[in-house]
Parts: C-alpha cells; sequence; structure tokens
C-alpha cells in the first residue's frame, strides 16, 4: 500500500512539472525553457516579439507597463512539445505588456490578441495570429503565415513562403515578396499592395472589396493566367496589357465583370480582384 502512495505521489508531481503555471504580478522578468515545437501566446493588450534563437533555449522576457502594475498577471503552461503563455488582466488599468520571445527555427508561433501586434524579424518557421486591432510587422522571414485581422495594418517585407492574409478594414502593405506556395493577401476595405521579389510559380490571389488592390511584379517575368475582375460600371480594372477574354457574371445579385489575358503559359493563376474599387496590374 505504502508503494501504492508513493508510486501515486510521483504521478502528481510529475504531472504539476510538466503541467507547471508560473505567475508574476508586477516585476519585468526573463524565463528560459527547453526547446519546443510550438510556442503559444494569448494577450489582451500585450505585443509580441518574435527573434530567432542561435541556440536550443527558448528564451521569453516579458515587459510589464501596466499601471498599477499588480494588475497584471502572467501565465506559463509548458508541455513535452508546447509552451502556452497568457496575461490575465486582474483589474481595470491602463498601459500593456510586451512580451519578447526568441525560439529557435522552425518553432510554429501562434499568437492571439485584442489590441496587441505583433513583430517578427528575421525567423524561419510557421506563423499564425489573430487580433482585433493589432498590426503585423513582418520583416526578412521564411515560413507559412496565416494572419487576421479585423482593423489592424500589415507591413511585410522581404519574406518567402506561403501568405493567407487577411483583414477586415486594415491595410496590407507587402514587398519583396517570394511566393512559394498558394497565396492570397485581402482586405474588405483596406487597401492591399503586393510588390513582388520573385515572378510565382504558384497561384496567386489579390482582392479589396472596396479599396485598392494593387500587384506589382517589379520588373520580374510576367507569365501564367492572370484574372481581374469587378463590379460592372462600379469598379475598375488597370493592367499593362490588352486581355483576350471579357466575360460578365452575377455574384450576390450584383453584375460583375472579367478579364483575362495568358501571358506564356496558363499557370499559375494570378487573381486581383475588387467590387467598387480598383484592381491594379504592375509590370
Amino acid at each position: 500500500m505504502r508503494n501504492l502512495c508513493k508510486t501515486f505521489l510521483t504521478l502528481i508531481i510529475g504531472t504539476v512539472l510538466l503541467f507547471s503555471s508560473a505567475y508574476s504580478e508586477s516585476k519585468d522578468f526573463t524565463k528560459t525553457f527547453e526547446k519546443k515545437g510550438l510556442i503559444k501566446l494569448r494577450t489582451t493588450s500585450g505585443s509580441c516579439v518574435i527573434k530567432q534563437a542561435t541556440n536550443d533555449k527558448i528564451e521569453v522576457t516579458v515587459i510589464n507597463n501596466f499601471t498599477p502594475r499588480n494588475t497584471f498577471e502572467t501565465k506559463f503552461k509548458e508541455s513535452k512539445n508546447a509552451l502556452t503563455l497568457k496575461e490575465e488582466i486582474l483589474d481595470s488599468n491602463t498601459g500593456n505588456s510586451e512580451w519578447i520571445i526568441t525560439a529557435p527555427p522552425e518553432t510554429e508561433i501562434q499568437f492571439s490578441s485584442a489590441s496587441g501586434g505583433m513583430h517578427v524579424e528575421n525567423y524561419k518557421g510557421d506563423i499564425s495570429g489573430n487580433t482585433a486591432s493589432g498590426d503585423y510587422e513582418i520583416t526578412n522571414c521564411e515560413g507559412y503565415f496565416d494572419l487576421n485581422t479585423a482593423s489592424g495594418n500589415y507591413y511585410i517585407e522581404n519574406c518567402r513562403g506561403e501568405f493567407d492574409i487577411n483583414s477586415a478594414s486594415g491595410s496590407v502593405d507587402a514587398s519583396g515578396i517570394t511566393i512559394l506556395e498558394e497565396s492570397n493577401f485581402n482586405s474588405a476595405s483596406g487597401n492591399v499592395k503586393l510588390e513582388l521579389g520573385a515572378s510565382p510559380e504558384f497561384d496567386l490571389s489579390v482582392g479589396s472589396a472596396s479599396g485598392k488592390a494593387t500587384l506589382d511584379f517589379k520588373g520580374n517575368p510576367m507569365k501564367g493566367l492572370f484574372e481581374m475582375s469587378s463590379r460592372d460600371r462600379e469598379g475598375r480594372i488597370e493592367a499593362p496589357f490588352e486581355f483576350d477574354e471579357i466575360e460578365h457574371y452575377r455574384k450576390y445579385g450584383e453584375k460583375y465583370i472579367l478579364k483575362s489575358v495568358i501571358k506564356d503559359v496558363d499557370h499559375p493563376l494570378i487573381s486581383i480582384g475588387t467590387s467598387s474599387g480598383r484592381a491594379i496590374l504592375n509590370d
């Protein structure tokens, strides 16, 4: 019986250590963790900075900018292959927090926040994010980028990979982009501007319902099937060449126009669309 109790106690201690939570109410601090395959961070107003480590350790620095400082609490949950980070607001306050995460390359990052933004530079790995009003700044990175925001803006520069970029009312400003898988850049009412760093080899979609949707090849060879669409008599389509086909169709009870042309080969499919805004293609 004594051995059974001892074994049970050992299992409890092991579980507590495996799923431990640490709390800090007022002080800035830095904590180090072993390498994980996934890091999850959920904040209310805290921003997130991602850096690439030069070793196999994860380092998390939390800066408390709240007033009063003791209204903010951090939580950490660690499992075998995942590290979960979370902030909790204990009382009314002003300010925000900043989470600086240094992670080994190929560590997947998942971020969610109400008003916090995300800044990533010189990082290789998959990144996903959801914010209400927070902005994204992504520079010199490679991976799969699955990013969403309601009113935040995107600033993406010199990145390679697969992109799924969406905003309701924010703008998208991306330059030096190399497409490595099928990708899309969309906003409902904001402007979308995408400047390519190389000719796409995979399908690409750029769209804005009421804003400007602009794709600029920046002198790279233009090849593939190009399709540009807008609501008839409301939106505008601008391209540096004539189209081979023009057709009209109805969508949600509205009349649309679709213009297409094949340049060199019939793939990839390059789509630029708008409803009442402007669809623009630059060479």
